[in-house]
Parts: C-alpha cells; sequence; structure tokens
C-alpha cells in the first residue's frame, strides 16, 4: 500500500503579518537611520538652497544699484565733458584777446616812446598845435612869443587837466595788469580742477561697471558652492546612515 505525498503547508494570514513584523523589527533601526539622512539632506538642501537665493536677491539689488549708478555716473560726465569743452572755449578765446590787447599795448608803447621823441624835433607853431590837440585847449588860445609858446586860461586849464589823468592812468595800468594776472590764474586752476573732476567721474563710472560685475560673479559663485555643499553633505549623511543601519541590523541579528 502506497503513502501518499504530503501537501505543503502554507503559512497562515497572521505567521506572514508576524514574519513581516519581525523583518520590520529586525531593520527598524535602519529604516529611522535612512529616514533621518533623507530628511537631514533634504534639511541642508533646502538650506543652502535659501542661502543661494537670499545671495541672488541681494545681487540683483545691488547690480541694479550698480546700474543706475553707472547711468547716472555715464550722464554726469556727459555733461561735464560737454560743460569743460565750452569752457576751454572760452579760456582759448580769452586767452587770444589777452594775447591781441597785450600786442596792441606794446605797439601804442612803443609809438609814444616815438612821438615824445619827434616833439623835442617839432617848430614851435607845430609844438603849439600838438599841444592843442591833446589838451583839448581852445587852438586861439594856444599862441607864439617868438620862440616860447604862451596859453590863455582855458588853455591852461585844459593842460593841466590832461596832466592830471598821466599819474592816474599809469596806476590804472599797474592794477589792470594785477587783476589780469589774478584772472589768469584762476582760470588755469579752474581748468586743472575741471581735468581732475573729469578724471574722477571716469574713474567712478570705471568703479561702478566692476562692482556690478563683482556682485553677478558672486551671486554664480555662492550659487555653485550652495548646490556643491548641498551634494556633499546628502552623500555624507547618506553613507553614514546606511552604514549605521547595516550596523545596527547587524546587531539585531546577533
Amino acid at each position: 500500500m502506497s503513502t501518499a505525498p504530503a501537501a505543503p503547508i502554507t503559512p497562515s494570514v497572521p505567521a506572514q503579518i508576524t514574519a513581516a513584523q519581525t523583518w520590520l523589527q529586525k531593520h527598524e533601526r535602519i529604516i529611522i537611520v535612512l529616514i533621518v539622512c533623507a530628511l537631514g539632506a533634504w534639511g541642508i538642501q533646502r538650506y543652502y538652497d535659501g542661502a543661494a537665493l537670499a545671495a541672488a536677491t541681494k545681487a540683483t539689488v545691488a547690480e541694479a544699484h550698480a546700474t543706475t549708478a553707472d547711468a547716472t555716473a555715464a550722464k554726469d560726465a556727459a555733461t561735464q565733458a560737454q560743460v569743460n569743452q565750452q569752457y576751454q572755449v572760452m579760456v582759448q578765446t580769452l586767452t587770444e584777446q589777452n594775447k591781441q590787447l597785450a600786442t596792441a599795448l606794446a605797439t601804442r608803447q612803443a609809438q609814444v616812446v616815438v612821438q615824445q621823441k619827434t616833439d623835442t624835433t617839432l617848430a614851435p607853431s607845430a609844438l603849439a598845435d600838438r599841444i592843442a590837440t591833446l589838451s583839448s585847449a581852445p587852438p586861439a588860445e594856444v599862441t607864439l612869443d617868438g620862440a616860447n609858446i604862451a596859453l590863455g586860461r582855458n588853455a591852461a586849464v585844459a593842460v593841466a587837466q590832461t596832466l592830471e589823468l598821466v599819474p592816474v592812468l599809469q596806476d590804472n595800468l599797474k592794477d589792470e595788469t594785477t587783476l589780469a594776472d589774478n584772472r589768469q590764474k584762476m582760470i588755469d586752476a579752474d581748468t586743472a580742477e575741471q581735468i581732475a573732476f573729469g578724471k574722477e567721474i571716469t574713474d567712478l563710472n570705471a568703479a561702478r561697471t566692476a562692482d556690478a560685475a563683482a556682485c553677478k560673479a558672486e551671486v554664480s559663485a555662492a550659487k555653485a558652492q550652495g548646490r556643491k555643499s548641498g551634494v556633499k553633505w546628502f552623500k555624507r549623511g547618506f553613507i553614514a546612515g546606511f552604514l549605521s543601519g547595516l550596523w545596527a541590523g547587524h546587531a539585531a541579528g546577533l
């Protein structure tokens, strides 16, 4: 008489649940560590993302400010260049006028010296006419008495009044010369100041442009560093959690 093979024994449902609970209990530390590592990596990544976003926002504001400053500086530089050009034209015009006036002054001075020498050689009648012309005296009151020239009352007053102007004109010429020298010094100083101011604006514009470029570069660096740090810490946390879980599972199995 043959014996029938025994039917396979199928675990009951409570046994399956017990086995699943046993596996979870054995590996619960690994699961917890992995969850903690994942949450930690997520938190760190969020932190660096926030830091990168904050840096990007600051850089955007700084770049906008730098752009506005650059535009203002460029506008000021253009205005200053125009004013400086007009100023240079004025200085050139006044300098040319001063040269012409100086030439005319030297010419008149030379003519006076020549005329004074000529006066010493004039005949009495010609000298009398010269006196009447220079002093605006009535010609009838400038008369000849032999080799001598006689002046009437009105002619004598006119001559005296004309002579009164000589020392005053000399002093005025001296003072005007000093004033002209001072004005020229002021023009030269103003010109130098305008040139220096224009250079300062140009340098400021260049500095603003460099600042904007530096801010942009810093933002890119901050973003890259944030991503790099986030991935690095994620890897470290994952590896540490995995190793800890393995150790914990091994210890539980013992």
